[in-house]
């Protein structure tokens, strides 16, 4: 029996698209900073029809993240003791 294949949705044709008209290999964050509403899964869909192929390579990307980090600063209610001087 032959194998129904499901249509595909409109963001992954948009994305099948978007690659034929820049004729190159993109990332999902290259997709994403053009502007198109896409994540891994349509990716997927069209790599598993064959359409598209996945390699993997390392790219160097400058980031931000967030992280929680202690900032410390005077008290202004302490106040030090008296040090003796020992002779």
């Amino acid at each position: 029996m032959a194998k129904k294949e499901l249509k595909l949705s409109p963001e992954a044709q948009g994305l099948y698209d978007l690659m034929v008209k820049e004729g190159r290999a993109l990332t999902l964050a290259e997709v994403k900073e053009l502007g198109y509403p896409v994540n891994s899964s349509h990716f997927t869909a069209l790599k598993n029809r064959g359409m598209i192929n996945a390699d993997k390579i390392e790219r160097e990307y400058v980031s931000v993240s967030k992280r929680a980090v202690n900032v410390y600063s005077l008290n202004p209610d302490f106040t030090p003791e008296p040090v003796e001087e020992v002779e």
